[in-house]
């Protein structure tokens, strides 16, 4: 049995004022993705309701769970919530240093690609 479980927080939110936290915290949406009580994956989500837009902010995958599968179908859970507040568009980022698989993943589900850049960064 799979498990989407709501988690009020952010792994930003530590660098800001409170009063900044609690209307920020009313514009995101985190979840916890568990299977047998295992934790699979995560994501969260960013409203921008001025703009009608989401931004799937984090996404996540367990290495243990990399290659089953998992992956398309959070994803798709996470496209289906963002959505569901009269959005026009749920957007991400992504970069080389995300999984070879992140990029076919979000095509798959129907994301398409807006701009494409490359920097040069010493991760070092």
């Amino acid at each position: 049995m799979f498990f989407l479980i709501g988690i009020i927080g952010s792994f930003d939110l530590y660098f800001f004022p409170p009063n900044f936290t609690l209307k920020f915290l009313s514009k995101i949406d985190f979840k916890l993705f568990t299977r047998d009580f295992n934790l699979i994956g995560f994501f969260e989500l960013l409203f921008h309701p001025e703009t009608r837009k989401c931004e799937v902010a984090y996404f996540g995958i367990l290495d243990e769970f990399i290659g089953k599968k998992y992956g398309g179908y959070l994803l798709s859970e996470a496209l289906k919530l963002g959505f569901r507040k009269n959005t026009k568009k749920v957007w991400l980022h992504t970069c080389s240093l995300d999984h070879k698989h992140a990029l076919k993943n979000y095509l798959g589900r129907g994301m398409k690609i807006f701009k494409s850049e490359t920097i040069d960064l010493d991760i070092n």
